[in-house]
C-alpha cells in the first residue's frame, strides 16, 4: 500500500515538474523571440545582429537549460523517494523484531484459554 501511494506521489511530482518546464520553455521561447529580440535588433557583436541571433537561438538555449533543471529536479525526487522507501522498510523491520510486551503476552494467553474453554 505504501509503495502505491509513493508511486502516485512520484508521478504527480514528475508531472508537475514537466508541466512547469514546458510552460517555462513556452514563455521563454515566446518572450525571447517576440519580446526581447526586437529591442536588441541593431546591436552587433562580431558583426552579428544580437536580436536576430537571440530570436533564432534563444529558445534552443532555454530548452537546454530547462533540460538540465529537469534532470536535477527529477534526481532530487528519486533520491527522496528512495529515502522514504528505506525509512518505511526500516520501520517495518523494527516492528517485526521489537520486543513483545508482557501485556500482549497475557492478552494472547487469555484469548487462548477462552477459546479452549469454548471448545470443551
Amino acid at each position: 500500500m505504501a509503495d502505491k501511494s509513493s508511486h502516485e506521489a512520484h508521478c504527480k511530482a514528475h508531472l508537475r515538474i514537466l508541466r512547469t518546464c514546458l510552460l517555462a520553455w513556452f514563455v521563454a521561447a515566446l518572450g525571447i523571440s517576440l519580446l526581447v529580440a526586437p529591442f536588441l535588433t541593431g546591436l552587433q557583436l562580431f558583426h552579428i545582429d544580437i536580436g536576430h541571433w537571440l530570436a533564432q537561438q534563444g529558445p534552443a538555449l532555454a530548452f537546454f537549460v530547462l533540460i538540465l533543471v529537469y534532470a536535477w529536479r527529477i534526481s532530487l525526487i528519486g533520491r527522496t523517494r528512495v529515502r522514504r522507501r528505506a525509512r518505511y522498510r526500516a520501520m517495518r523491520i523494527r516492528q517485526m523484531f521489537r520486543p513483545v510486551r508482557q501485556d500482549h503476552v497475557a492478552a494472547a494467553q487469555r484469548v487462548r484459554t477462552e477459546r479452549s474453554a469454548r471448545t470443551r
